[in-house]
């Protein structure tokens, strides 16, 4: 008898959904989730899909075909079984409470000695999806214009650097010329390493770890530094400043 106490014991503990911490992880993630156990009957059931489906006493264990039904999904039950089989996740569109589109993929639990213990079903919303999927390529577009910017921006420097190198192999310079070019070019290198910075930048944004610091600038320095960049460009162009 006490045999038969320790037996039983040790089922219910096998029944038992792991540990409370998942439950507080997937709640705080508001994850929209159902658990199946070896004998495909409900082990767990989320908030998020309790309110996604309406589904009511979610602490009883409901076998796969009470799910199908209560969820509106007949093929359910044939999704799990080819996920069993497949071992792969199993994709299908459903509709939650009130006809909200839902997206629902099943896939088998392999435990770490390869050993099928139970399936799970998460739920997602296939417009959130979208919404983020357009997100991504709407970043994706900013930081290609950003680097086509900061490419042209790179090559400007480089003119009045190229004619300074050439004034100063010139025999016959003139030395007041050739020190007005040497000043030229240490503004524009300078210029070059605050482009570098910002592809920097550009990395400690898409991390979140940029940080912004302000300071005045001059506006003649600046157009000076602008005028410098861009003069070889403005006389090959024929025009007058």
């Amino acid at each position: 008898m006490k045999g038969a106490d320790v037996s039983q014991q040790r089922e219910g503990r096998d029944r038992e959904p792991p540990l409370e911490g998942v439950d507080h992880l997937l709640r705080a993630a508001e994850v929209a989730l159902i658990q199946l156990d070896q004998d495909l009957r409900t082990v767990r059931i989320t908030a998020s899909a309790e309110a996604l489906f309406g589904l009511r006493d979610v602490r009883r264990r409901r076998s796969l075909a009470e799910l199908a039904l209560e969820l509106g999904a007949p093929g359910l039950t044939a999704d799990v079984e080819e996920a069993l089989r497949s071992g792969g996740p199993v994709e299908r569109a459903l509709e939650g409470r009130g006809g909200e589109p839902t997206h629902a993929k099943t896939a088998a639990i392999v435990d770490a000695e390869g050993q099928v213990s139970g399936v799970v079903i998460t739920f997602t919303d296939p417009s959130a999806r979208r919404a983020l999927e357009a997100a991504e390529r709407r970043q994706d577009a900013l930081l290609a214009s950003l680097l086509s910017s900061l490419a042209h921006e790179l090559r400007n420097p480089l003119a009045p650097i190229r004619s300074g190198i050439e004034l100063l192999f010139d025999d016959d310079a003139d030395p007041d010329a050739m020190a007005l070019s040497l000043g030229i070019m240490a503004r524009q290198v300078a210029h070059l390493t605050e482009l570098v910075d910002d592809l920097v930048d550009v990395s400690r944004v898409r991390q979140g770890t940029l940080t912004l610091r302000r300071r005045h600038v001059d506006v003649a320095d600046a157009v000076r530094s602008a005028l410098e960049a861009t003069r070889s460009q403005i006389e090959r162009a024929g025009h007058r400043l």
